[in-house]
């Protein structure tokens, strides 16, 4: 008897939730969602980091660009400089690689933690980022 109950409850529960997204998707005006559309077009033909970057206002995307293409996804990237502006991005945009400060790192070494470590080093100059030679 109890099982019947909770199955029913059940049943009540799932078509509630079921009506509860339908109403939701029709509130959604047409140009919200051909809006959203269009931002994720252009994240896909820009590119993550230079997409993110110009909708903060920040520059230096060639710098993550060229490390996406330079370094290993489990590569340690060391970085330095003003940690406020552009290279607040780099730990999302560069991941699965390793964000650590140049401080850190050894100087010569070619891995961390058995990890390689990039032949850049990521400079943050407030708002806009740019590479050094490690």
């Amino acid at each position: 008897m109890l099982a019947r109950a909770m199955k029913s409850l059940a049943s009540w529960l799932a078509v509630l939730l079921i009506a509860h997204a339908v109403f939701g998707v029709l509130r959604l005006p047409g140009s919200v969602v051909a809006r959203r559309l269009g931002e994720i077009a252009a994240c896909e033909r820009e590119g993550h980091a230079r997409y993110t970057l110009r909708l903060a206002q920040q520059s230096g995307s060639d710098a993550i660009v060229q490390l996406l293409a330079a370094t290993p996804p489990d590569a340690v990237v060391p970085i330095r400089g003003v940690r406020r502006g552009a290279i607040e991005f780099a730990p999302g945009l560069l991941w699965p690689r390793l964000c650590v400060d140049a401080a850190a790192l050894p100087a010569g070494a070619r891995t961390a933690a058995g990890r390689p470590i990039a032949p850049f080093v990521l400079v943050g100059d407030g708002a806009a980022l740019r590479l050094e030679p490690r």
